[in-house]
């Protein structure tokens, strides 16, 4: 492990620091000391307003609320839709009867007829609502800990950056826009570092 080891000479043991490689030089990243990791960390908090998950939900909010008016309506239903489904499917009727105000079932019908208006208007489908809440969710999830990496110091390997550079150019241009294919696309899934 590169710490303190213990070897017996005598009648008594005495530790000596062990002469394998130290953790700072694996990976080609430079461990921080408990100074500059708690210095770290406060950048980290700084630039995420004090709390990273509230930092983090902050930033899918601001994505959702830079969507075109009717996506963003749409986007809403389908979240108000899709949580609610998933509350009452575990139940039985008579539990849902029960449970359930007749209101609130009254607002779910009203709301899935809202959304399939806006789809329809607007050229949506759920998949398309699905995926932009998990880009939005991965933007910002995968953000918060290049942010952190990059406080902490922590950068690519030189061979493993190059091999994601030409990655990146190989996707790129397999997404030029062509004759065959006037819009290329290309998600980014996004990890951080």
């Amino acid at each position: 492990f590169g710490g303190i080891s213990s070897s017996k000479s005598g009648s008594g043991s005495k530790k000596t620091k062990s002469s394998s490689k130290s953790n700072n030089d694996r990976k080609g990243t430079k461990k921080l000391t408990p100074r500059e990791a708690e210095r770290a960390k406060k950048q980290l908090l700084q630039r995420y307003g004090g709390d990273i998950q509230s930092g983090t939900q902050e930033r899918i909010q601001n994505s959702l609320s830079s969507l075109p008016a009717p996506l963003q309506e749409a986007a809403k239903l389908y979240k108000e839709i899709t949580q609610f489904e998933a509350l009452i499917a575990p139940m039985t009727p008579a539990d849902r009867n029960r449970l359930v105000p007749t209101i609130q079932f009254e607002m779910f019908q009203n709301d899935k007829l809202k959304l399939k208006a806006l789809t329809e208007a607007h050229g949506y489908n759920e998949r398309d609502l699905h995926n932009i809440y998990q880009r939005i969710t991965w933007d910002a999830s995968a953000d918060a800990k290049a942010v952190g990496a990059d406080i902490a110091g922590n950068k690519m390997k030189p061979e493993l950056q190059e091999r994601v550079s030409r990655a990146c150019s190989i996707a790129v241009g397999a997404t030029l826009a062509t004759e065959e294919s006037p819009r290329g696309k290309l998600l980014d899934v996004g990890c951080g570092h």
